[in-house]
């Protein structure tokens, strides 16, 4: 797990040494989170997957810093994995497109000359630094990533978002984000241009269309907007997104080894666990705790761990590390501890602050 402060680049050495990037972002510009790709790629060896937790542009913005895109040589990337926007009940499907182009536009703003489409975006990121050609593949609720004989069962997001307290959400974002169009002459143009481009209403049921953006695309927005420069509306209205996003982040684990739970909410959190619990997943070596360590639902007290990493900042609560204390045998954090490399089996975990750290850590196994 790099440490990215406030965000998210998390490295996966499979069994059979294929290493995979989760996430690539932080709250600034994007360097951070660069360099945190570069570390991995440096201490691990070259990626061949990405996998995006879910539909915000800090957690793939560092794809698209000129540090990591113009970085030689390209990475060996050839699969990209994400979160599928699932389905909504029966009479919602016009708040569930108002909230993909919603999440479209801010992207778009938050990224500069990208096109605001999620996928779009991350696939001509990843292309603009992968040597190889790239395999898509949108995850939903039992889906499966498999590289060599390691296996990843995706737990969340389901196929239909049914719960009342996440559609309440998404709706109040909805509203966030219109008060936001009418106050803010730049997203009109852009949420504009997003909804009359045919080629992004099926962007969220899986499709994609390989090209790349056009001229008039890429002049939308000329520069990369980060949240503290948005007007107060506009604002509130990316935090809303993100908010609301959380509840469709994805979640997945491998065997008793690793759980992740990107950026889900409380109530996503207690559906989860209690299928691990159900189906006698209740023990994992490292746990990778949601939301930068700040979400907690009690059902966590059912599961233990070897482990648990956290991703934060200094901005970040640490009202959850007493917990997180009692179902983990050794807690660690980025702020705290720096650079970590967990291993499962009876490797152990360190904090790693150089390569030379690494080395010594490969010396020790």
């Amino acid at each position: 797990m790099a440490d990215v402060g406030h965000g998210l680049c998390l490295g996966i050495l499979t069994l059979e040494d294929s290493v995979i990037v989760v996430d690539c972002g932080d709250s600034s510009d994007g360097k951070e989170a660069a360099d945190g790709f570069i570390r991995i790629a440096n201490e691990f060896g070259n990626p061949n997957a990405f996998i995006l937790s879910h539909y915000h542009a800090d957690h793939y913005r560092g794809l698209c810093h000129p540090s990591l895109r113009n970085h030689p040589p390209k990475f060996p990337v050839q699969d990209v994995y994400y979160p599928i926007l699932p389905k909504f009940p029966s009479g919602k499907q016009a708040l569930r497109r108002e909230f993909g182009l919603a999440i479209m536009a801010l992207n778009r703003l938050m990224l500069g000359d990208r096109t605001g489409s999620v996928q779009y975006d991350l696939l001509d990121a990843v292309r603009e630094i992968s040597s190889s050609k790239l395999s898509k593949h949108p995850l939903v609720k039992g889906s499966h990533i498999k590289l060599g004989s390691s296996d990843f069962e995706v737990v969340w997001p389901p196929s239909l978002l049914d719960d009342g307290w996440a559609l309440r959400k998404v709706t109040r974002a909805v509203e966030d984000f219109r008060r936001a169009l009418e106050s803010d002459p730049r997203l009109q143009d852009i949420y504009a241009s997003v909804n009359r481009e045919g080629e992004f209403e099926d962007t969220f049921g899986g499709t994609f269309d390989e090209g790349h953006p056009s001229d008039n695309q890429r002049a939308q927005a000329s520069s990369v907007s980060t949240e503290g420069k948005l007007p107060p509306l506009v604002r509130k209205a990316n935090e809303s997104l993100k908010n609301a996003a959380n509840h469709i982040s994805l979640a997945f684990c491998e065997d008793n080894r690793l759980l992740f739970m990107g950026d889900l909410e409380r109530p996503e959190i207690k559906r989860v666990v209690a299928d691990l619990v159900n189906h006698g997943g209740d023990f994992f070596e490292v746990f990778v705790s949601p939301h930068h360590g700040t979400h907690w639902h009690n059902n966590l007290s059912k599961l233990h761990f070897m482990y648990s990493l956290t991703s934060n900042g200094k901005d970040d609560s640490l009202s959850n590390v007493e917990r997180y204390k009692l179902i983990s045998r050794k807690p660690l954090s980025t702020w705290v501890n720096g650079n970590i490399i967990a291993s499962t089996g009876y490797r152990g975990v360190w904090p790693i602050r150089s390569l030379y750290d690494y080395e010594r850590v490969l010396d020790a196994i």
